[in-house]
């Protein structure tokens, strides 16, 4: 198994997550694979098994390369909902910035 780990033109971490993750699967002795965008092709050896660690477009691309059908929206399960430690609903940008009270 594998971790493809994004990292921006400059060769740094694509963000404060990617460094964080790198240094967690480091820790776990996972292969580390870094890769920026522009790579081509994407991602090209990637496996059910492998995971994928970087912005949401990027990790959509990785789902998509393994055929796996995405939700049309990311929602929590039910069950998790005294986890979360706050409250999550369905909403407008709009709406909330009327109504911060929420």
């Amino acid at each position: 198994m594998k971790v493809y780990i994004l990292k921006d033109k400059y060769g740094e971490f694509a963000s404060t997550n990617c460094a964080i993750a790198y240094d967690g699967f480091c820790q776990m002795g996972w292969e580390i694979v870094p890769f920026q965008q522009s790579d081509n092709p994407l991602l090209a050896d990637l496996t059910p098994q492998d995971v994928v660690v970087g912005f949401i477009e990027t990790v959509q691309t990785a789902l998509l390369r393994l055929k796996i059908v995405l939700p049309e929206s990311v929602n929590y399960p039910e069950e998790l909902a005294d986890f979360l430690g706050r409250k999550v609903w369905r909403s407008r940008v709009n709406y909330i910035a009327k109504h911060p009270e929420l």
